[in-house]
């Protein structure tokens, strides 16, 4: 855009609407409207890597660092993008400006930035009010080496647009009108600046720096330990030039998670500092959508200039499913046993319940005899008995490779045995295979009714076994009874008192009376500590003579932590006569 520059005769007012080129021509200025700031606004440039641009003025009138300075007689300002979000600077009213004073426009990078290019939107108006004046320079660029655009008085062009180049490393950029007069004489000249707004390209030559991260994510370092669902990395990130823009999870390479900072405006920014400087990035993963085993991550920030930085790398193992056989051997570890294998048979059984026929069954008339007493059986893998405070039941079995059809030598095992009903706590016992790949475990004498199962795991990570053999033991409880008096007359009173082998308290206890041919309950009891109980009984004072048998039922329920199945006491007899 050109204008012709108002002049003024000595002696004379001022030319008729020039009275104030702070703005220009009214003619000019009204062509200055919202066209005007569009076109500029098209002057922003897309920054490269490393680069953000930063808008100004143009639809806003906050100021973000702009700064409008008039020093010394003549000069004034207007406000930075106060006044139609513009910047205007300088006076063209019947003024003198003494020598050296200054109207300018400046703007100073954020810390740790340079500016790249500046593409301004300026408006130059000039007006001379004598001949006797001194020179009205305009620059327009860096303040660190030559300016981009320098002239003098009404030989500068009126209309003066980006791109400009600056100096390397610049940080602040002006435009500005010095009065400089060729002796000590003012300038009898009127000048102003008005910038509509435009952009600034800038460098930004740091990285986000991370610090110490946290997530489950990490606790999946060893195949030991594997990832399975939801996890999650998170991690502080600052930056020290334009901000931090986002935090991106790679998984295998792969951009997989995206923590985009909510404290950005989209480029060009107003803002001078595009992002916030800090800002705490989380990132999650379903590990339920990659395979099993071993993956690599990578955590990168990214700022608003488009600068990357790797902060995290690492491993981490994934097993969806339990680790076993089939599963990836990162994940299993070493093997447990020299000759370890797969492909594994484990049996178990209870030495005890071998039975052997006597020697007298080799007699032909007596196996005829005693068909049953002389059928030899293997031991089984159940053992029934009553508990005993003096023995245990032995477990043994051998550990095979059904592919080679040898054993499998020092391989440990382990031997869970639980309960079908009531809240007893497991026992957990370890044993491990000799050179024929046997064992043999003692099972506690307090374990009482229980299923067993021995396992083997083929590798030292493996949850899942190669190979599981099952045992049962079913042990009745075991108690004594005790009455008052053998012997009574109708209408007497007995006292019964008994205890638990295994002296176990709580346990509840049933008291029956053998009557008419049929086992009747008369109390319900449970025992105390150490196992004991105690009932009474009451005879009807007609008709009740006669024997009796009395005995106690130890019946466990789900409720209690007792592992013995039921068991009955001996049984007492009462004569009542």
């Amino acid at each position: 855009m050109s204008q012709q520059s108002p002049t003024r005769q000595p002696g004379t007012g001022p030319v008729p609407g020039t009275s104030a080129l702070t703005y220009p021509r009214a003619a000019a200025i009204s062509a200055l409207t919202l066209g005007a700031i569009a076109a500029s606004a098209a002057l922003a440039p897309t920054a490269d890597a490393g680069q953000f641009v930063h808008r100004y003025c143009n639809g806003t009138t906050t100021q973000n660092g702009w700064a409008v300075y008039a020093t010394g007689p003549g000069t004034t300002t207007q406000g930075a993008c106060a006044l139609q979000a513009r910047l205007v600077a300088g006076d063209g009213s019947n003024t003198m400006w003494g020598p050296g004073s200054v109207a300018s426009i400046r703007w100073e990078a954020p810390d740790n930035t340079s500016i790249v290019q500046w593409n301004p939107d300026i408006l130059y108006g000039y007006s001379r009010w004598s001949a006797d004046t001194g020179d009205m320079v305009l620059r327009v660029g860096d303040t660190g080496g030559s300016p981009a655009y320098s002239c003098k008085n009404d030989e500068c062009a009126r209309n003066i647009r980006g791109p400009l180049g600056v100096f390397p490393g610049a940080t602040v950029v002006q435009a500005s009108i010095t009065c400089t007069p060729a002796s000590f004489q003012n300038c009898r000249s009127g000048a102003s600046l008005l910038d509509n707004g435009g952009t600034v390209v800038l460098n930004d030559p740091s990285l986000p720096t991370g610090g110490t991260p946290t997530g489950n994510l990490l606790d999946g370092a060893s195949p030991r330990t594997p990832l399975r669902g939801e996890a999650t990395i998170a991690l502080g990130v600052d930056d020290q030039g334009s901000g931090v823009a986002m935090t991106t999870l790679n998984i295998d390479g792969i951009a997989t998670s995206t923590s985009a900072n909510s404290d950005c405006e989209a480029q060009p920014a107003f803002r001078k500092v595009p992002c916030s400087l800090h800002y705490d990035g989380r990132m999650n993963v379903d590990t339920s959508k990659l395979p099993d085993g071993e993956h690599s991550y990578e955590v990168v920030a990214t700022d608003a200039s488009g600068n990357n930085a790797s902060l995290r790398s690492g491993k981490f193992y994934v097993a969806n499913s339990p680790v076993g056989p089939g599963s990836p051997e990162v994940l299993r570890g070493g093997l447990t046993a020299p000759a370890g294998t797969d492909t594994a048979k484990l049996t178990a059984s209870f030495p005890a319940t071998r039975y052997r026929a006597p020697k007298a069954c080799k007699s032909k008339s007596y196996r005829r005899r005693h068909k049953v007493r002389c059928t030899s059986r293997g031991a089984t893998n159940t053992y029934k008995g009553t508990w005993s405070a003096k023995t245990s039941s032995t477990l043994t079995g051998r550990l095979t490779n059904t592919a080679t059809k040898g054993t499998i030598a020092g391989a440990p095992l382990t031997i869970t045995g639980v309960v079908d009903r009531g809240n007893a706590a497991p026992i957990e016992l370890a044993a491990t295979t000799n050179e024929n790949g046997r064992f043999s475990v003692a099972l506690p004498k307090s374990a009482g009714t229980r299923k067993w199962i021995v396992r083997y795991r083929a590798r030292e990570y493996d949850a899942v076994s190669a190979a599981n053999a099952g045992a049962q033991t079913v042990i009745r409880a075991k108690s004594r009874l005790y009455v008052s008096r053998r012997t009574v007359r109708p209408g007497a009173r007995l006292r019964f008192t008994g205890r638990l082998a295994d002296r176990t308290p709580g346990v509840p206890v049933v008291l029956q009376v053998h009557y008419r041919g049929k086992w009747r309950v008369f109390e319900t009891t449970s025992s105390l500590d150490g196992g004991t109980f105690s009932a009474s009984y009451r005879f009807s004072r007609r008709g009740s003579q006669g024997t009796y048998r009395f005995r106690a039922r130890v019946r466990p329920t789900g409720g209690t932590n007792y592992s013995n199945v039921a068991g009955y006491s001996n049984s007492r007899t009462v004569r009542v006569r």
